[in-house]
């Protein structure tokens, strides 16, 4: 009896160890087979993960070459428009002047002032080299002004000047521009005009003033005479205006010379 309980028991105890290790077998079985799944499923999204940083990447670099492309578009584009902005404020500056000028020759504004005189001559000299016009200068000197001081005194000879002054402003252009350079000479430029022009004004003013008395007192009346140097501006040649005026002051220079009350043209 007692042999065969505890065979019973054995086997029972048997059977127990043999569930044991059936169970653990099973439970590593699982815990394999679960652990490579888990491993596969994490190498899959390890795998997703790194294609969609790939795909971000991607897109990415083709934003970043849209915005390169754009922004040489850009620049381009940019300085097209300087170009446009830089052409189109040379065309309004040149218009300025254009029209400042015009309104100076207007008012005749610069009248008696050398200063202003040279800064619209050579605006003046610009405009007509970009227009090819033709453009000259008469330079016109009282004779014999010192011999008048002496006789009659400085306020006399004053009033000779002053009388020239009135003439030319009365029988010169509304375009021609007028200075006084020193004593008795002023300077004439006469756009739109060449020599033959130039010519036939000085002729008109010589004889204008030729043709004048002025009272000195109530016994006495005097007359005057001019001579006049006359030079084309080189429109071409010339870089400012005191070129051409170098020229004209020679002919003046050689008018005198050749006895005053004449007109000489100075055709280098």
């Amino acid at each position: 009896m007692f042999l065969i309980y505890e065979y019973y028991i054995q086997e029972e105890n048997f059977t127990y160890v043999r569930s044991i290790f059936e169970n653990t077998e099973a439970f590593f079985e699982i815990f394999f087979s679960n652990k490579v799944q888990y491993s596969f499923l994490l190498s899959a999204l390890i795998f997703v993960l790194f294609s969609f940083l790939l795909l971000l990447l991607y897109f990415f670099y083709l934003n970043k070459m849209k915005v390169s492309k754009y922004e040489d578009e850009l620049e381009n584009l940019n300085f097209k428009l300087n170009s446009i902005f830089e052409n189109t404020s040379k065309e309004l500056k040149n218009k300025n002047k254009e029209k400042r000028i015009f309104k100076v020759l207007k008012n005749r504004e610069v009248k008696n002032t050398k200063k202003q005189f040279f800064s619209i001559a050579n605006i003046i000299l610009e405009v007509s080299k970009r227009n090819q016009d033709k453009l000259s200068l008469l330079l016109l000197d009282i004779d014999n002004l010192a011999l008048v001081n002496t006789k009659y005194g400085e306020k006399m000879g004053d009033k000779l000047i002053l009388n020239l002054a009135k003439k030319l402003e009365k029988h010169t252009r509304n375009s021609d521009i007028l200075s006084r350079m020193q004593g008795g000479s002023f300077i004439v430029l006469l756009p739109y005009t060449g020599i033959e022009g130039a010519e036939t004004i000085a002729n008109e003013l010589k004889n204008i003033i030729e043709a004048y008395t002025l009272k000195v007192n109530e016994n006495a009346n005097i007359t005057y005479t001019i001579s006049i140097g006359i030079s084309a501006v080189k429109i071409f040649e010339d870089s400012e205006i005191t070129s051409a005026i170098t020229r004209v002051e020679k002919a003046l220079f050689l008018a005198k010379k050749s006895g005053k009350n004449s007109i000489y043209i100075n055709k280098d």
